[in-house]
């Protein structure tokens, strides 16, 4: 038997690949979810999800009442909610998909670095901070050698290389950094 589904925390709330995942049975909404998003005030963030979703006709009225969402920046330590509102956020959810980043193919590694890396670490640490809380961390194909994945359509994740692929991308790098060395680099 199976209880009430858990409550999401979902980074990177309003960008496409999420907007995809608060379709349907698929993704945190299963049960109320949170997503954090870029925005002055959780109004703001609240709408760009909405916009979001509805931008790709994936709006669905009873979102309405299981969706909130919190004004964070990946760059910023404790995704500058402070101290009590980082707890506070830790306390609320009983899982993490963590799908945010910055994605800009153009800007080079430490442009990018604390959003990406820095925004993977204090996933973590929202995820240990009281109960752990699992987390699900999405990447990009980028993270493995080029090519077609061996024996079908998926690359497992003990193919991820221990150097980097080789790339021109500050982003490609940062999410090999963060997939394969959560912490400082």
């Amino acid at each position: 038997p199976h209880g009430p589904p858990g409550r999401g925390l979902l980074t990177g709330a309003a960008g496409f690949w999420c907007a995809q995942r608060w379709r349907g049975r698929v993704g945190p909404l299963e049960g109320p979810s949170t997503g954090v998003v870029r925005g002055p005030a959780p109004a703001t963030g609240r709408a760009r999800l909405m916009d979001a979703l509805r931008a790709q006709g994936l709006w669905q009225p009873r979102y309405h009442g299981r969706l909130r969402a919190v004004s964070g920046d990946l760059s910023q330590r404790e995704f500058g909610l402070g101290t009590q509102g980082f707890v506070d956020l830790a306390r609320e959810v009983d899982a993490v998909l963590h799908a945010g980043a910055w994605v800009h193919h153009a800007h080079g590694y430490e442009t990018l670095r604390a959003a990406n890396v820095g925004g993977t670490l204090e996933v973590i640490r929202l995820a240990c901070t009281g109960r752990w809380k699992p987390v699900g961390f999405v990447s990009t194909l980028d993270v493995f050698p080029r090519g077609s994945p061996p024996g079908g359509d998926a690359w497992p994740e003990e193919l991820l290389q221990d150097q980097p692929p080789p790339t021109h991308s500050g982003y490609a790098h940062l999410k090999w950094v963060a997939a394969r060395f959560p912490g400082p680099a």
